[in-house]
This record gives structure tokens, sequence and C-alpha cells, in this order.
């Protein structure tokens, strides 16, 4: 007989289920106990999308099975701090659980519970343990509600006595509940897990005003970045500035594409603003890239070198910790404040109606098409003329075009087709991949090259950051060919003679 788990409705109920089990067996044993849990995910709730949650109770640390309360793999922590990433864990088959669960968000606590647990030891005539009860309370600090339950333990042999336990408890109105306990928790203290997406999840209808569609657009886009702003300042893990950047960009393309619906004051300042924010954080998402690579970057050099790479990268952590103080400054700042609260309230206010730009009161759909398949067409005919010659610098502006698109289909998603988006959106990530990946190559290495320029190579440490530092560039020079080959054919996919008259359909 498995383990079985009931709702316990209140204290009265608790006593009066002890009662019960007094009068039915030979004697019972009651020991009680108090422990402090934590629950820990990532910031988008990545463990709990896959139904696992990191649980700590004193230094021992679970990877629990939301759908059965049950331990994957189990660590004890040495000291009290938490480490915050997968890799920060010594090899063990928890690690190996953890990594692709949190991959390279870091850990932080979501709840912190309280449970009073009291064990009921149930003995027959031979003074044995033939059923364990378990009377549990789970408070989440802050919250007056409890999560109570009634765990039935059944031992191994005494099947009987657990079939008459499970009946008393019917008996006195539990009722079995198959939710786990840190669900229930998670729910009563008021948690959203996976409320929060860097993706854009705006509904907009067809006939909706440009204008309006545009300022719910951006007002959705400045949320994201007001979300991940202590995650930056905090530096808790890296994406945080990546969501940040990325809403950044998506309202600056917004705007540059979806032209006519704001009139050009009010958009020549938001550009201007959101340029201010891109620049402040440009350089320390630079070193949180460089930073990721490392271990890859010790993967492409031969054992001899690898010192040096590791020399490298210590030196662009020293650069992302000053980088990181002056970016934590700028958004402490009044400028920064004036920035962001003119980016949030914007969407909020009423314009005036007798300078109503062109474009603002047109369909939304009909905008919509027009800037979805104008990208289209500009991409189509850019990508054709790509050579094996074609410089880096025209390859990259076909990516930039690209991202584009992508942030189009994005936008306006809600208007079209769920899935003829879904696989535009799928086919173009194909052909971004392949792109983003050739400029990335592109400018690590130009980084390295400049990085090497600047290199004293006045002792044995500074000739062995060089040869890494060269070694490094070469595998990458390679690395990028294999990846400019790969381009033609990921292409030629994008370009087919279907994708063309889908697109031609859906946005013509």
């Amino acid at each position: 007989m498995p383990v079985k788990v009931y709702a316990m409705p209140d204290t009265e109920t608790a006593l009066a289920l002890k009662n019960a089990l007094e009068e039915n067996f030979s004697d019972l044993i009651e020991t009680s106990d108090s422990i402090d849990i934590e629950l820990y995910d990532t910031f988008d709730w990545r463990l709990y999308k896959k139904k696992r949650m990191l649980v700590k109770c004193g230094n021992h640390l679970a990877i629990v099975d939301l759908n059965s309360d049950a331990n994957l793999a189990e660590h004890t922590c040495r000291g009290a701090l938490l480490p915050k990433f997968w890799w920060d864990y010594p090899a063990s088959d928890f690690r190996e659980q953890l990594k692709p669960l949190a991959h390279i968000r870091g850990l932080q606590c979501v709840a912190r519970l309280t449970r009073e647990q009291t064990v009921l030891r149930l003995l027959n005539e031979d003074a044995k343990t033939v059923v364990r009860v378990m009377l549990e309370k789970t408070v989440v600090h802050g919250q007056e509600r409890s999560t109570d339950q009634c765990v039935l333990a059944p031992v191994k042999g005494y099947r009987q006595e657990a079939k008459q336990v499970a009946k008393l408890l019917s008996t006195n109105g539990l009722k079995q509940v198959t939710t786990p306990v840190y669900i229930r928790a998670i729910k009563h203290a008021g948690l959203k897990p996976g409320a929060y997406s860097s993706k854009v999840n705006i509904t907009l209808t067809p006939d909706m005003n440009s204008q309006d569609a545009v300022k719910r657009l951006l007002a959705y886009l400045v949320g994201v970045m007001r979300l991940n702003e202590d995650g930056v300042r905090l530096d808790i893990d890296s994406e945080f500035l990546h969501d940040f950047r990325v809403a950044v960009r998506r309202s600056r393309s917004l705007l540059s594409q979806v032209k006519g619906v704001l009139d050009p004051q009010t958009t020549a300042k938001l550009q201007t603003d959101l340029r201010t924010l891109g620049q402040l954080t440009g350089r320390l998402r630079d070193l949180d890239v460089y930073l990721l690579m490392q271990s890859h970057y010790e993967r492409l050099v031969p054992e001899p070198l690898r010192p040096g790479v590791i020399r490298l990268f210590r030196s662009l952590k020293a650069k992302r910790g000053n980088e990181l103080k002056k970016v934590a400054a700028a958004m402490a700042s009044d400028e920064y404040d004036s920035i962001i609260t003119f980016l949030e309230n914007f969407p909020k206010q009423n314009h005036d109606t007798a300078s109503t730009p062109v474009n603002a009161l047109f369909p939304t759909i009909e905008i919509a098409k027009t800037v979805i398949f104008k990208r289209f067409r500009k991409i189509i005919k850019s990508g054709g003329k790509i050579t094996t010659a074609t410089p880096d610098a025209k390859i990259h502006r076909l990516r930039i075009e690209c991202k584009k698109l992508r942030y189009l289909l994005e936008f306006f998603a809600s208007l079209f087709p769920t899935e003829e988006m879904k696989a535009f959106i799928k086919q173009l990530k194909i052909l971004q991949d392949n792109l983003g990946t050739f400029n990335d190559l592109s400018v690590q290495q130009i980084f390295l090259y400049d990085y090497l320029k600047t290199m004293r190579t006045s002792s044995v440490n500074s000739f062995q950051l060089a040869a890494a530092t060269g070694g490094l560039i070469v595998r990458l020079n390679m690395e990028q060919a294999e990846v400019r080959r790969a381009f033609f054919n990921v292409f030629r996919q994008f370009d087919s003679k279907d994708n063309r008259k889908c697109f031609t359909k859906l946005f013509t």
C-alpha cells in the first residue's frame, strides 16, 4: 500500500483523529518537531515549469519532483549561503540534474516555510510499529493561511492495519489529495509561477487603431524592463540584463518600423531615451557574453595554452566588475529615473487628436501586413546577394533585418493564424541562429585581436596569454568559415517557393 496524503480541515479534526487512533491501537507514541524550509527556483520559474523545485532544509538540499514530493537528488551544503549557479556545486548527480533545469540562471529563494510535524507511531500488542501517521502544518512566512495535511505511511508487512487507519481517516472526514504540498503552499502564498515572460504576450485586435496598439506594446515592453531592473542591480544572473536589453531593442524596433503612428517629436524623444538605455548597458552585456564562453574557449585550445585562457577571463571578470558598478550607479541616477518614468507614463497619456499622425487611426491589421511583408521582401533581396566573398558587415546587416522581422511577427502574432505564425517564426529562427552565430564569432575575433594588440609580452605569463589569445582567434575563424558555408543551405530553405507563397498569402 503506497503512502497516502489527506487534507486536514482544521485543528478539531486532528484532535478527533488522534483520539480515534488511540482507541483502535494498543499504543501510540507521539513526537513533534518544527523545521524551516526554503524553496528555490530561478526568476522565471524554470524548475517549476518542469515540475521540479529545489528545497532546502537546514544544510540539506533536494531536487524535489512536484508530482510526487519525492527527492530526485540530494546535496549537503557546507556553508550558510546557497551556491547560486549549478556550476558552483561539486561534480555529482545533484549537479547534473540541476544543470538542465536552471541552465544559466541563478537560483533565488522564492518562499520560506515553517513545517510543524507531529509523528504518530501506532503500535500493536507486541509493541511493534505497524503504521505511521504524520500530522503536518506548513505555513508560508508572511501568510496567515497554512497548508495542513495528514500523511499515512504504511509499514511493510502490516497492510491490514494501514487499511484500518485509512478507513478511520475517511470516517473522520479527511479526503485524499493528489496535489503535492509544495504546490499548494506556493498557491497559498499568492505566488504565480510562470507569470513572468520576456516574450511579447499581448493580444491585439484587427480593428484596433495602430496608435493604441503601439502604446499597448510599449507599455508591455517597459514593464519587462522594470521587472528586470533589480536583477541587474543586484547581479543575480546575466539574464536579467539580457531581458532588459531585449525589451529596449524591441521598443526601438517597434518605433522605427511602425512609422507615422506617433507624432515625430514624441517618437524622437522615445528613441533618444531608448538609445541611452541601450548604450548604458551595452558594454556590460558584451562582457557577460564573453564570460559565458569561458568553458567553450578552454576546450578550443590545447591543454598547455589553457592557463592563458584562464588569465584572459580573470581579466575580463575584473573589467565586468567595474562595468557593473557603472551600470548600477547609472540606474540609481536622476537621469535614469527620468527616462524610465517617461517611458512608463507615456502609453497612459491621452494625446491631442487635432495633431493625430497619418497612420495613427489605421486598423492595426493593415499596418502589420504592410510592415511585415516589406521586411520579408528586403530579407529575400539582401540574402540572395550574399556570396562566399561578402564582407562580414553585410551579413551582419542581414542579421539585423531578420531580427526586425522576428520582432514584427512577435508583436502582431495575435492578429494572424497561430499555427502559420509559429511555422514562420520557427523557420526564421533557423536563419537567425546561423546569422547570429556568424556575427558572434566575428565580434569575438575582433575583441580578441584588439585585446592582443594591448598586451605587453614581457613575461612568461604574458607570452602564454598572447599564445592562447592567438590560438582562440584561429579556432574562431575556422568555426566562422563553417557557419558561412552552412548559410547558403539555410537561406535556400527560408527562400523556398512555398515559404514565399505563404508569406504573400498571409501578409498582402
